[in-house]
């Protein structure tokens, strides 16, 4: 915050100013002379050495000194203020708008602060549980018969394994030839061997009778 005297103390502050930077007569500043007919060099280097002066003084900036609409050294020559009076008036719009300011941002972040701690202290509302589901106890007979009915019927997988196998063994018997009746015949033949001698002794000596 700027805090600036009362008027009489600000015209006689000013008047050392700028009888200090543009050496002129303080007395005819306080009486409220014109500055272009006390200041032999009146010109826009003189105006900022005043506010230079004010800035040190005061801290207030020459940049928020300057009127905001000036473009040119003319410009500023023709809005800077004439007399001293009209340069304390500008000094007091100066400060009151750049404490308005600050006091503005002061409330916002107030304001700010106050929004993001009530939010903070808001408790959250608790997250909806969900039920939870009803166990369903097995009936303990049914259960075992169940069971019983398990072990009995088997498996449909041990179903489709036994049926493979069998259409296996079907399958190779019936791709093996058989053998012929003749062949077979003549190897039992061959494996029987010579008769015996006593029917060959019986055919060859005829009988005593005869």
């Amino acid at each position: 915050m700027i805090t600036l005297p009362e008027r009489p103390e600000l015209r006689a502050a000013l008047a050392k100013i700028i009888a200090e930077v543009c050496r002129c007569d303080e007395e005819a500043l306080l009486k409220d002379t014109p500055f272009s007919d006390i200041i032999e060099h009146y010109d826009s280097l003189a105006m900022l050495e005043i506010l230079l002066g004010i800035e040190a003084r005061f801290d207030i900036s020459t940049d928020d000194m300057l009127p905001p609409e000036y473009r040119t050294q003319e410009e500023v020559a023709e809005l800077f203020p004439k007399t001293l009076d009209e340069l304390a008036d500008h000094t007091y719009s100066v400060a009151a708008r750049l404490n308005k300011e600050e006091q503005e941002k002061a409330a916002a972040i107030e304001t700010a602060a106050s929004t993001t701690e009530s939010a903070e202290l808001t408790p959250q509302a608790p997250a909806t549980e969900q039920p939870e589901k009803a166990k369903v106890s097995p009936d303990p007979t049914a259960l075992k018969t169940a069971k019983k009915a398990a072990k009995k019927a088997p498996s449909k997988t041990a179903k489709k394994a036994a049926k493979a196998a069998t259409t296996d063994s079907v399958q190779t018997d019936s791709d093996t030839p058989a053998k012929p009746k003749r062949a077979t015949k003549a190897a039992k033949k061959s494996t029987a061997g010579p008769p015996p001698a006593r029917k060959a002794a019986k055919k060859s000596t005829p009988s005593s009778n005869s």
